[in-house]
């Protein structure tokens, strides 16, 4: 069986200017997980060019043990690529959409996508889904989770009303979130909507669906905006 040798990087958090030092340990693959090409084959060829102990004098994008994006430079000091953002640039979100609507006689099945585009890797977070018919009136609600959810990465999860067709649903709201585990953020931190506060709840041509805000919870400071932050 043919051993591959990848290479666990060793940050010093308080000193971004001290060079990055690296060990080669051996595992029986790569470990390719679900990440673009593109992504896959820059880790690869970094594994390789640190075991083989070639320097490389171009600057290198990898990825941390915790799920951040590293810029290794050519002269091996690092910065995470988040504290190179200039003033300015778009804010960070777990960006939510709806992918597909499946509607049965007596059942709506939804397909949700979740993109997480923080700077932070999504270890957990439960959102509830509460369906309204046309009356206005709540049907149903369910809750759902994203788990271990990396910067960049997507994951796919599903949802079904049983008992009433997506026709009949007026719309979807979006709330709850809280004790979530994102960054700073855990299942100990009492701040009502600040974890509701990093998802952007995308708009659909498939069904209504926005983002609430409990009476108890403000939205943040910073929180994601727009017309998915719905008073209805």
């Amino acid at each position: 069986m043919i051993r591959a040798r990848t290479a666990r990087f060793r940050l010093d958090e308080v000193n971004h200017d001290r060079p990055v030092t690296a060990q080669s340990h051996p595992f029986p693959y790569f470990p390719l997980q679900a990440r673009t090409m593109k992504t896959t084959v820059k880790r690869m060829f970094a594994c390789l060019f640190m075991v083989s102990g070639a320097i490389s004098h171009a600057e290198m994008e990898l990825l941390a043990p915790d799920g951040k994006r590293v810029l290794l430079k050519d002269d091996m000091t690092w910065q995470y690529l988040e504290e190179a953002i200039t003033p300015g640039s778009p804010d960070r979100y777990a960006y939510l959409n709806v992918a597909f609507i499946d509607e049965k006689a007596a059942s709506c099945r939804l397909g949700l996508r979740m993109r997480n585009g923080l700077a932070d890797g999504i270890d957990s977070i439960v959102l509830r889904f509460s369906a309204f018919t046309k009356d206005d009136i709540l049907y149903e609600t369910i809750s759902k989770g994203f788990h271990s959810l990396k910067p960049t990465n997507t994951q796919h999860q599903e949802i079904s009303f049983r008992g009433v067709p997506c026709s009949h649903i007026k719309t979807i709201r979006v709330h709850g979130g809280d004790r979530c585990s994102i960054g700073e953020l855990n299942k100990f931190s009492d701040a009502p909507g600040q974890c509701l506060g990093k998802v952007s709840v995308e708009a659909s041509d498939k069904i209504s669906i926005y983002k609430h805000y409990s009476e108890k919870a403000s939205p943040p400071p910073g929180s994601a905006g727009g017309a998915d932050d719905s008073t209805r």
